[in-house]
């Protein structure tokens, strides 16, 4: 009898095993290929693309979250590349997951489609040097939130979002206000403002003089010490489980926010090259809003973009002060780098 209870027993475990071996999981496998589509939200039409760059067979799959992703089904499939639109709900956000002859990728719209924003942006998806990937859906760069809709503020809440970090000043926050989705539990304000921005005058600006304020700014903007106190308090913040999922912006949401990002993805071990990638997405970004401004000021443009050099300088800067980036890091901003890999690497 009890030789028939253990091999019974042993038979529900063998079959457990078997059954949780099958369950899936939204993962990277093989071959890299995040760089090989794009999803593509509208947020006036209420759409939602993928842009495939594969020339094989494909497959694309869907969940509210990557550890729900739905794989009994896939939601679009093909062999060739091109833009395919998606039968799913514009809410809520959606995790993807698009699986290949090659390899495997996890994606999510890495530009979310905001009615009231411009620059807003997941910080997830980019590949690390040992191999990793940025996890999605947990830290956001964004401009500023004063225009935000209701559908936008849906959104965010949608995410979960539950700290909002504000860059700004006093006057500009004073000035425009955030709007918070209703799952913010920290509205944190670490205003930086650089010794110089103070003197750059847009009136009949000379576009020498502000690449060369600019400049001066973007070598600063890690080494003053009431600056450096704001990054410190930013990266608590990202070290704290609790305070997650977590944006952050300034202004236009393309200079102390990009530090802010740089700082953030070099921690995790991305490359500069793409650093400097993610940071001249803001271009592309703000173009929209201030298009109007530029229009009758053509001289604005250079101050409503940023450039490679930019953050060339800053990092550069931080080198040769503190010896690398990652000695900053861990002993200026006292930020315990192992702990934000495992947090925020799949």
């Amino acid at each position: 009898m009890k030789k028939l209870v253990l091999t019974a027993l042993a038979g529900i475990l063998l079959l457990t095993a078997c059954n949780n071996s099958s369950i899936r999981k939204g993962q990277y496998k093989g071959e890299d290929i995040s760089t090989k589509a794009e999803i593509l939200k509208d947020s006036k039409l209420k759409t939602t693309q993928i842009n495939v760059d594969l020339n094989s067979p494909w497959k694309l799959y869907a969940g509210t979250s990557v550890d729900s992703i739905d794989f009994s089904n896939p939601i679009a499939s093909g062999n060739e590349k091109g833009i395919f639109t998606l039968d799913i709900p514009f809410l809520p956000r959606q995790y993807f997951q698009l699986t290949s002859s090659n390899g495997d990728a996890i994606f999510s719209e890495r530009h979310l489609p905001m009615e009231g924003g411009y620059n807003f942006r997941d910080l997830g998806g980019y590949p690390t040097s040992d191999g990793r990937f940025v996890k999605w859906g947990m830290v956001f760069r964004t401009d500023d939130m004063y225009n935000l809709t209701e559908t936008d503020l849906n959104y965010l809440s949608d995410i979960g979002m539950h700290t909002v970090v504000d860059f700004r000043s006093e006057n500009e926050v004073a000035a425009a206000a955030d709007k918070l989705p209703s799952t913010t539990k920290n509205h944190v304000l670490l205003p930086i403002s650089p010794g110089n921005m103070n003197e750059i005058r847009y009136e009949n600006i000379n576009p020498a003089i502000f690449i060369d304020y600019m400049k001066l700014m973007y070598s600063s903007l890690c080494t003053e010490d009431n600056i450096i106190d704001q990054y410190r308090k930013f990266f608590a913040l990202l070290q704290d489980e609790t305070k997650i999922p977590l944006s952050f912006h300034c202004s236009a949401g393309k200079d102390r926010t990009g530090i802010g990002a740089a700082l953030f993805l070099y921690s995790l071990g991305v490359n500069e090259d793409i650093i400097i990638q993610d940071f001249l997405l803001s271009n592309k970004y703000l173009e929209s809003k201030y298009a109007a401004l530029v229009a009758q000021i053509p001289e604005l443009s250079i101050a409503s973009t940023v450039e490679a050099e930019y953050m060339q300088i800053t990092l550069g800067s931080i080198k040769e002060n503190y010896g690398s980036v990652e000695n900053y890091l861990e002993n200026t901003l006292n930020v315990d780098i192992a702990k934000l890999k495992s947090m925020y690497l799949y």
